[in-house]
């Protein structure tokens, strides 16, 4: 393994070492955040991403920083959105889910209900980082 790479740029993780990959990542994720002025943002993480929550320091809109686990019960993830008082960023994993606001019946009934409220709020893709997707509405 390659962790000799130092994350420099993010405040929460400065001076630890990981891959160069990752350490790319997070890095371009920071400049996003900072460069757009979304820290202190509220936002979803979908797709196994609970730990950008803390690392972008941008609270979690819902209940859940890890909601496609099968532990986080579909009413629950609905209730969630349905309590939101403004429309938050919202991160995608691509590799857990290819593309959120076109999804098939076929998919994960909360993907399926996620791709239906960015839809219904005119969420359009602003970033593509990495295997990270950054989508927030559009007025």
């Amino acid at each position: 393994y390659n962790n000799h790479t130092k994350i420099e740029g993010n405040e929460v993780l400065k001076g630890m070492h990981t891959n160069p990959e990752r350490a790319a990542l997070i890095e371009e994720l920071t400049d996003y955040v900072k460069n757009n002025n979304l820290k202190g943002q509220e936002a979803v993480y979908y797709g196994d991403i609970p730990g950008l929550e803390y690392i972008l320091k941008m609270p979690c809109a819902i209940s859940h920083t890890w909601p496609n686990l099968g532990s986080f019960a579909y009413d629950d993830f609905v209730n969630d959105f349905d309590k939101l008082e403004s429309a938050p960023v919202i991160f995608v994993n691509v590799d857990c889910c290819r593309d959120i606001l076109e999804v098939g019946s076929q998919a994960d009934k909360k993907e399926i209900f996620l791709s239906e409220y960015m839809n219904n709020n005119g969420y359009s893709l602003d970033a593509r980082i990495g295997n990270i997707a950054i989508y927030s509405p559009k007025p």
